[in-house]
């Protein structure tokens, strides 16, 4: 192996530790600072719904692309609530303007209107 070939290997290895290490600092930072992803906003909306809309014995599953208000699973009484959750949750303001039945009808939609009106 030639001289240059070892340092290669070499800072090949220190780049993958810098990554590495940015990696882990990236995800330390997004805890410390209460960063929102999708996955989170998904897993609480989910929460939320099956917790305060769907009955015990309802055997419905719902996931992210479940119509909800379409669906009958949230109705316009059902929605304003889940909309004052959501304000509250993650400290934003939904303008009564775009809280539409479609931007509420599935926890997909439900995320694109969070992270819109998130301030990072």
């Amino acid at each position: 192996m030639s001289a240059h070939g070892g340092v290669r290997l070499a800072s090949q290895g220190i780049f993958s530790i810098i990554q590495q290490t940015l990696f882990i600092n990236h995800d330390n930072f997004r805890l410390i600072t209460g960063t929102i992803n999708g996955d989170d906003i998904s897993k609480t909306v989910l929460d939320y719904v099956k917790r305060e809309y769907i009955e015990e014995d309802d055997d419905r599953e719902v996931n992210i692309d479940t119509p909800l208000i379409s669906g009958g699973i949230v109705d316009s009484f059902s929605m304003v609530s889940l909309k004052r959750f959501l304000e509250k949750k993650y400290n934003i303001r939904i303008p009564d303007a775009d809280a539409s039945p479609e931007a509420f009808d599935t926890v997909r939609s439900i995320i694109a209107l969070v992270t819109r009106f998130k301030k990072d």
